[in-house]
């Protein structure tokens, strides 16, 4: 029967594309990663690190001074706002941090050993 021959000889979309990817090209395609990720998913990885990877995450700048901290200009004392270190996990959880500072790198590499532990 010509149209089961035809079906027996169609390859699937997905499958067309995977062949065009393993022709030299490194990209993977969302269906490819997609598959990929179930299959991760499948092998107890927890759920945290998945999203990491499949679902991008905005990026949160602080600036240090006034904001997460209380300084006095052109002072090496510091204090931590109160509430800072359960609003930093919080954020944490759902944003991808990152701080900014008009500070020296030796003026502020210990408030950030001490913000972020």
């Amino acid at each position: 029967c010509p149209v089961l021959c035809a079906m027996e000889t169609t390859t699937h979309p997905d499958e067309e594309e995977e062949r065009r990817d393993q022709g030299g090209s490194h990209k993977m395609n969302k269906k490819a990663k997609l598959r990929e990720a179930a299959e991760l998913k499948m092998s107890n990885v927890p759920n945290r690190i998945l999203n990491m990877y499949l679902v991008p995450r905005k990026l949160l700048v602080f600036d240090i001074n006034k904001v997460l901290l209380h300084r006095q200009a052109k002072s090496s004392f510091f204090k931590i706002r109160p509430h800072a270190y359960a609003f930093i996990a919080g954020m944490s959880q759902r944003y991808t941090l990152a701080v900014w500072t008009s500070m020296t790198k030796k003026s502020a590499k210990p408030i950030l050993a001490d913000l972020f532990p």
